[in-house]
């Protein structure tokens, strides 16, 4: 009988101990989970519950509006900078003109003269309202609008001339000294003989592959373009007066 009762009393400890190792089962001889020996069934895995951030759509107008802003201040920006090298170059060039021997300044140089100016060196004379033609001729040709607009003004008498009114010739073009209101070329308007004739000064008179270059300035001009000495002298002059007008209507 007391061995009967040890042997209970041992199983109930054994038993106890088990299942604290392995609350699986808790009577003695239960398979457990765990044990090799039996085939594992995988449990069902938890499903996690995940909360989506709402998506936000961007609004079209105001991506419109910030890329639009973005570029007016990159344009701002360039203008501005592009601006700030055209006086500095407007400044280099009229200092030149008024220091040295205009005739023999190179016209093929940048004059940084922009249109505002060009039209006021041109108010109240007959070659008022061209100031934009003459600048962006310079752009197109690289001739510089100075000598262009001299030129236009010496040959012309700023545009009182009768081939520059009845023609629109500012630059006496092919008028020849035996005809020269018949053999001038005439043009339909004004603004289409300033391109024309910068567009011929600088293929044959500017560039050193050209028919008549002596040069890139008024003396080597003067060879082949006029047959009067004093031509490129009057126009240096000419360019002169209108860089010092310039200076003056900068300082406002």
């Amino acid at each position: 009988m007391h061995q009967k009762s040890l042997v209970t009393l041992m199983t109930a400890l054994l038993t106890f101990v088990i299942f604290i190792q392995n609350p699986y089962f808790a009577v003695l001889g239960q398979a457990s989970p765990y044990d090799d020996s039996e085939e594992f069934v995988e449990q069902p895995a938890l499903k996690v519950m995940t909360i989506e951030e709402p998506v936000i759509t961007p609004d079209p107008i105001e991506e419109a509006r910030e890329e639009k802003q973005s570029l007016d201040n990159t344009t701002a920006s360039i203008l501005y900078q592009t601006i700030k090298e055209s006086e500095e170059i407007h400044r280099e060039f009229v200092k030149e003109v008024r220091t040295t021997d205009v005739t023999r300044l190179d016209l093929r140089k940048p004059s940084g003269l922009d249109k505002e100016t060009a039209d006021a060196l041109l108010e109240g004379t007959g070659l008022e309202g061209l100031g934009k033609a003459f600048v962006e001729t310079e752009e197109r040709y690289q001739v510089n609008a100075y000598y262009l607009i001299a030129h236009a003004a010496w040959e012309s008498g700023w545009g009182k001339s009768r081939i520059s009114k009845e023609k629109n010739n500012l630059f006496g073009f092919a008028a020849y000294d035996k005809s020269p209101y018949h053999s001038a070329k005439g043009f339909r308007s004004k603004e289409e003989g300033i391109d024309v004739v910068a567009k011929y000064v600088q293929e044959h008179y500017l560039n050193p592959n050209g028919r008549f270059f002596n040069g890139p300035h008024l003396k080597g001009m003067n060879v082949r373009y006029a047959t009067d000495e004093n031509w490129q002298r009057g126009i240096a002059k000419v360019m002169t007066g209108l860089a010092n007008k310039a200076t003056e209507y900068k300082k406002g």
